[in-house]
């Protein structure tokens, strides 16, 4: 860790500067100092490494375009190669064609990103030959936690391990290259193993470091290894012989085909020969994904494992080959001067200024230049704090207005307590808009607004809650609401309450629809959303249904007209409340007919919501009916779809 002493020395540094800021009557920059030294000790207790990683993530993607790299090939199996296949998983005999395919233009290696612990028949003698008939093919195992051995057929040095150490965050920004396992036996990764038969027919050799025997070395590279307070991490696990990950930027780091276009000829034998194939599954069925940030994927946040071990083996080429250098980090008194620095340049700014136009100004042109010179040292391999001197530049700047800043606080906490447990976003900004009538009186003046109301529920709840326990029940309904409150909230909808099994949704709250366009997109909208409700619930039952739960029916009910809203309850409890003859209509269209539901999702609307929905929609009249509870009769339509993809 870093030594406590560096701390103190680091704020004494920012002291002595200060001192004379304070002697010229500078109060504002007084109190910042406290709150520099309280960043910078709150900084070596960890406190900011989450935040510091997701701007590593960050940067890491901001960077400009790498080329392709050509060394490396990813011969992904998607979903339509398994279907191609006819199958769920790759059979030993089409991975052992594949590799035979492959194996024909002369790759340097084949790294096989699959378990083959076990058999996976037709065809596991095909497999056992041509892997032990090729020193080239590299085979996978998994060490240390939940171990998996390898192709029983493979000798040691043509296995690789595929573990990756994982940040707090379950995050990968690390790149485990040797470790010991449980025995004491020493493993390597698969992207170790890769690098080390390419750069072999370069004539360079895995070796010890020099300036750190523990290190490895290719040539006259050494792979500095990763320390536990390496850049912004604290005490972290630096177990085993890791490198930070950096990754290679750009829409298009490697060349990737499928499975079909190597089996039916159609990938260029220059693509090959005398390449790195690494082949994985790139079909998210398969569930081989890792999280990451810092690589741009169709799936935001996870990365498919073939991809980074690309990553990680195209790393080590670059590094050995190209001068791309790893990345650097700063010794800890070096990052504790950086952030104590911008610091100084907050208390500077304020001591320097005359107006607060150039206050704002320069604070803003300040806050540009940290982010574009530490977005600059990055690419040039060297990673330095960032979120650390932006908080303590701007708690340097801003000290003197702490007790406005408690007393804003204080008022959006009230905000937030009237909220209840349906917070939403919408809400919480309208609430927070109006806050001087919180202050004032404690509650939300009513308003009277145009909304469409959505209402759900589930189809035989009753019956699945007497077959189930209650915990299972109330398991597998937070995880339906999660998914459901998912959907309602990015179609702009507001989750007002949750009703036992169902839901209430609300479609132009809190801020009034002025125009009837705005009013008639608040209703396409609650359709939209309600058939995407039905699209997920389809995706639950499938999930569900492979942990004993029996596929379930919703029904959804939309009514779009006047409602009041606005605070609602007694002084010790409140919510924010939707009231109107509008809500109780789209209740009763939820569960009107009951018994007429033949698909997994029956939505109702009136002619009242039909009026909005400018001919977009499918719908079949189900005639005039009387509510429950009411005394005229209203037309009854059921949403089948959208014009382009009814159901």
């Amino acid at each position: 860790m870093f030594p406590a002493k560096w701390h103190w020395r680091c704020v004494r540094v920012v002291s002595a500067h200060l001192q004379p800021l304070a002697e010229n009557g500078l109060t504002t920059v007084v109190p910042g100092l406290t709150v520099l030294g309280l960043v910078m000790l709150l900084r070596g207790l960890g406190l900011f490494q989450g935040l510091e990683l997701r701007a590593l993530d960050a940067l890491l993607r901001w960077r400009p375009s790498e080329s392709t790299d050509e060394r490396v090939l990813i011969v992904g199996i998607d979903d339509e190669d398994l279907q191609y296949l006819d199958a769920f998983s790759v059979s030993d005999r089409d991975l052992a064609k594949l590799l035979q395919a492959l194996d024909q233009y002369q790759p340097r290696a084949i790294g096989v990103d699959i378990f083959r612990d076990l058999p996976v028949p037709p065809g596991h003698g095909e497999l056992t030959a041509t892997l032990a008939n090729n020193p080239n093919m590299i085979g996978i195992e998994k060490v240390l936690d939940n171990p998996v051995p390898p192709p029983p057929s493979l000798p040691a040095d043509q296995v690789g391990f595929v573990n990756f150490p994982l940040d707090q965050d379950g995050f990968v920004r690390r790149i485990l290259l040797g470790t010991s396992d449980t025995g004491g036996s020493y493993h390597f990764s698969l992207s170790l193993r890769l690098a080390e038969r390419y750069l072999a027919k370069e004539g360079i050799t895995l070796e010890n470091g020099l300036r750190d025997s523990q290190a490895m070395r290719f040539g006259q590279t050494e792979l500095t290894r990763f320390r536990p307070n390496s850049g912004s991490y604290v005490r972290a696990d630096a177990g085993g012989n890791q490198i930070l990950l950096n990754v290679r930027s750009g829409p298009r780091p490697f060349r990737k085909v499928s499975l079909r276009q190597v089996m039916t000829g159609q990938v260029e034998p220059e693509w090959i020969r005398d390449r790195i194939i690494l082949i994985g599954y790139t079909a998210f069925s398969a569930r081989d994904t890792l999280n990451s940030a810092a690589i741009s994927s169709e799936n935001p946040g996870l990365v498919y494992g073939v991809e980074i071990h690309a990553h990680a083996v195209s790393q080590l080429l670059s590094a050995v080959l190209d001068g791309r250098s790893l990345i650097q980090v700063w010794p800890d008194p070096l990052e504790y001067l950086w952030i104590g620095l911008w610091g100084l340049a907050g208390g500077s700014l304020v001591y320097l200024a005359r107006t607060q136009w150039v206050v704002v100004f320069g604070g803003s042109s300040l806050v540009i230049l940290l982010l574009g010179s530490s977005s600059g040292l990055l690419m040039n391999q060297i990673w330095v704090p960032v979120v650390s001197p932006l908080i303590a530049f701007v708690a340097v700047r801003t000290a003197t207005l702490t007790s406005r800043q408690f007393q804003i606080q204080q008022q959006q906490q009230m905000t937030m307590r009237l909220l209840g447990q349906q917070t939403s976003p919408e809400i919480a900004s309208a609430l927070w808009e109006g806050r001087h009538h919180l202050t004032e009186s404690g509650r939300i003046p009513g308003q009277s607004l145009t909304a469409t109301i959505l209402f759900s529920d589930i189809r035989g709840f009753t019956t699945l809650s007497e077959q189930h326990s209650p915990q299972q029940v109330m398991s597998w309904l937070n995880s339906y609401f999660t998914v459901m409150t998912d959907v309602v909230q990015s179609h702009h909808g507001v989750v007002n309450k949750f009703l036992g099994d169902g839901l209430m949704a609300v479609f132009g709250v809190p801020i009034p629809r002025l125009r009837e366009e705005e009013i008639a997109q608040d209703a396409q909208r609650a359709v939209l959303c309600a058939l995407a409700m039905g699209q997920r619930l389809e995706e639950i039952n499938r999930t569900e249904q492979s942990q004993g739960m029996p596929p379930l029916k919703i029904r959804v009910g939309i009514f779009t007209g006047p409602v009041m809203v606005g605070s609602l309850g007694g002084k010790h409890r409140m919510e924010y409340g939707v009231v109107g003859d509008s809500v109780n209509t789209a209740a009763r269209l939820e569960s009107w007919a009951k018994e007429r539901q033949s698909g997994h999702c029956r939505i109702l609307i009136a002619q009242e919501t039909l009026d909005y929905l400018d001919n977009q929609f499918e719908v079949e009249s189900w005639g005039e009916g009387v509510l429950k509870g009411k005394q005229r009769a209203i037309a009854i339509y059921r949403v089948l779809g959208t014009k382009n993809n009814s159901s």
